[in-house]
C-alpha cells in the first residue's frame, strides 16, 4: 500500500477511517456474531473467546490504513499471533479463511456507509479500498503462517506420541487396560485382529517411500533404524525391499506378532527376498535361520535316515509337495504325475525310515499352534459313528466316513513290533472293523469288557477303550471337512499308561458301549 500511488485527500481519508475506528467495538461484534452463527469452528467455541482478539486485530489494521502506513513489526507480530490464537483454538485454517473474508466485507461497507458523512468521494473511497484489499493481503500470509506453525507443532507432538504407542506395543511394555485405551485413540478396535511389520530402508527405498507404501492408517514407528508397525491386514505391495509380517493376532499379542515378524525379516534378508514376507507362509525357515544348530538337529532327524541320492530326493519331493497339499494323496498324485498308489509307498516309506507320522505332526501343530481342536460334543458324534460303522459288519459303511486318501496306522494293538501301515481306505476299514470286533480272546487280554467312550486326544476325536478306570487303547480320528483322514491305534503301554493318568483326572460323559 503506498499513498502516492493512489492519491486522495489525506486529512478526509484520515477522517473517514478514524469515524469507523471510533465505532471498532461494534465493528468487530458483528463480524464475531456472523462467524459463530455460520462457522461451526466459531460455534463450537462462543463469541467471548474471539471478540477480544477480533477487536485488536480491526484496530490495527484501522491505524495502518489511518496513517497511510505499511504495517510495521507489531502489526506483523499480531497477525501472526491471532492465526496461532486460531490453530490453538482448534479453528480450522479454512474457517479463518472464510471469517477473514466477513470481516474484510463489514469493513469495506463501514467504509461505503460512513463516506457521506465526512464528504469523501468515490476517487477516495476507491484508493482506501485498494489499500485495505492490500493490507488484508498482507495479514492473511502472517495469520496462515502463524496458524500453519501450530498445527505443524501439533503433527510433531502427535506424531511422536503415535509413534511411541507403536513402540510400545511391539515391545509389550504397556499394560493390556492401557494398552486397549491408547489403541482406540489411534483407531484401533480391540475386537478386531491387527498384523505386525518390520522392514528395512535402504539407499534406494527411503523409509518415507515405505511409510507411504504401507498406507495412512498403518501405525509406524522406528526400532534399531528398521521401520516397524501395526496395520489391519496384509497390503498386495510392489517393493523393492523385504517387507515382513507377524500373524494377525488381537491386540495383546502384538508384542509375540512383532517378535515373529522379525524373525520373518531376517529370513528374508538371509535369502535376498525383496517382497513381501508373510511369518505364516516360511514355515521352519524363520527357526532354522535364526538357530543354525535347530537346522543341523533337524537335517539330521529327517533327513539323514533317507540316505543319500535319487531315491532319497524323491522321496524328499513326495514329502514336499506331499506337506503344501494339504496331505492330500491325490493331490500330490496329480502334481508328481503319478499314480496314487506310488504316492502313498513313498510316504509310508519315508515314515518308516523317520518314525514320522505326518498325519499326527499335522495334528499336534493344529492342536497346540492354532486353537482349533475339538471339543466333547462335537467329537463324540464322529465317535459314535465310527464305532457304530466298524460294528456293523460292512467294510463300506466305514468307507464311507473316510477321505478317498485316508490313511491308517496302528501298533497292532500291543502285539506287533513296528507300527502297521494301511494306505488305503478299504484296507483301514478291514483292519480296524477286525480290530474293534469283540472276541472271547480280545477280552481275556483286557480283563474283562472294556467300555466304549468318545474323547478327544491330541485335539481330535478319539474313541477310548476302559476297564476298572484305565485306558486299554485308543484310536485317534483326524479329521478334513467332516470326514476321517487319518486313523491311528494306539496300545504302546508307556503311552496308554500317560494317557490314563490323564483319563482319571477327568469327568466323563456316559460310554458309547457299557460292555464290548
Amino acid at each position: 500500500m503506498t499513498a502516492s500511488a493512489r492519491p486522495s485527500d489525506p486529512v478526509t481519508r484520515r477522517l473517514l477511517v478514524e469515524r469507523v475506528r471510533a465505532d471498532c467495538d461494534r465493528l468487530a461484534g458483528a463480524t464475531v456474531r456472523e462467524a459463530v452463527d455460520s462457522i461451526p469452528d466459531y460455534t463450537e467455541i462462543g463469541t467471548g473467546d474471539v471478540l477480544p482478539a477480533t477487536r485488536d486485530l480491526f484496530d490495527r489494521l484501522l491505524a495502518a490504513l489511518s496513517n497511510s502506513r505499511e504495517p510495521g513489526p507489531a502489526d506483523l507480530s499480531t497477525f501472526t499471533a491471532y492465526g496461532e490464537l486460531r490453530a490453538q483454538q482448534h479453528i480450522s485454517l479454512e474457517s479463518v479463511m472464510r471469517a477473514w473474508r466477513m470481516a474484510q466485507r463489514h469493513l469495506l461497507d463501514e467504509f461505503s456507509l460512513a463516506a457521506p458523512t465526512v464528504g469523501a468521494d468515490d476517487h477516495l473511497l476507491l484508493g482506501l479500498t485498494l489499500d485495505t484489499l492490500d493490507l488484508f493481503d498482507t495479514a492473511i500470509v502472517m495469520l496462515s503462517a502463524g496458524h500453519r506453525g501450530v498445527e505443524l507443532r501439533r503433527t510433531g507432538r502427535d506424531g511422536q506420541q503415535r509413534a511411541d504407542f507403536t513402540r510400545a506395543a511391539l515391545t509389550g511394555t504397556l499394560h493390556l487396560t492401557e494398552l486397549h485405551q491408547r489403541a482406540e485413540h489411534y483407531g484401533l478396535d480391540p475386537k478386531q485382529g491387527y498384523r505386525t511389520f518390520r522392514t528395512r530402508p535402504t539407499a534406494s527405498v527411503s523409509a518415507a517411500e515405505l511409510e507411504t507404501l504401507l498406507g495412512p492408517t498403518a501405525l509406524v514407528t522406528v526400532i534399531d533404524g528398521d521401520l516397524a508397525g501395526i496395520r489391519h491386514g496384509r497390503p498386495d505391495l510392489d517393493a523393492a525391499v523385504p517387507i515382513a509380517f507377524g500373524p494377525a493376532v488381537p491386540l495383546a499379542q502384538l508384542a509375540d506378532s512383532f517378535r515373529l515378524a522379525t524373525r520373518a525379516l531376517a529370513t528374508a534378508l538371509a535369502l535376498g527376498h525383496n517382497d513381501v514376507q508373510d511369518f505364516d507362509d516360511l514355515g521352519l525357515l524363520p527357526g532354522v535361520i535364526t538357530d543354525p544348530g535347530l537346522g543341523t538337529a533337524l537335517a539330521r532327524r529327517y533327513l539323514t535316515p533317507l540316505g543319500h541320492g535319487e531315491a532319497a530326493n524323491v522321496l524328499i519331493d513326495t514329502v514336499e509337495i506331499y506337506l503344501d497339499s494339504g496331505l492330500r494323496i491325490d493331490t500330490t498324485a496329480q502334481r508328481l504325475f503319478v499314480h496314487p498308489n506310488t504316492v502313498r509307498y513313498r510316504i509310508g516309506r519315508f515314515e518308516d525310515l523317520t518314525a514320522c507320522d505326518l498325519h499326527r505332526a499335522r495334528r499336534r501343530i493344529s492342536a497346540s499352534g492354532n486353537g482349533t481342536a475339538v471339543d466333547h460334543a462335537t467329537a463324540r458324534p464322529m465317535v459314535q459313528a465310527f464305532v457304530d460303522a466298524a460294528s456293523s459288519g460292512r467294510t463300506e459303511q466305514l468307507v464311507a466316513l473316510l477321505t478317498d486318501d485316508a490313511t491308517g496306522v496302528s501298533d497292532g494293538a500291543g502285539l506287533a513290533g513296528q507300527l502297521i501301515r494301511y494306505l488305503f481306505p478299504e484296507q483301514i476299514a478291514r483292519a480296524f472293523r477286525a480290530g474293534l470286533k469283540p472276541t472271547p480272546a480280545k477280552r481275556r487280554l483286557a480283563g474283562g469288557s472294556p467300555a466304549i467312550h468318545a474323547g478327544v486326544v491330541n485335539g481330535c476325536p478319539a474313541m477310548l477303550a476302559t476297564l476298572d478306570n484305565r485306558v486299554l487303547g485308543v484310536v485317534i480320528l483326524a479329521l478334513r471337512d467332516d470326514r476321517i483322514a487319518s486313523v491311528h491305534g494306539i496300545a504302546n503301554a508307556a503311552r496308554l499308561a500317560r494317557l490314563t493318568e490323564q483319563w482319571q483326572l477327568q469327568e466323563h460323559d456316559s460310554p458309547l458301549i457299557e460292555s464290548w
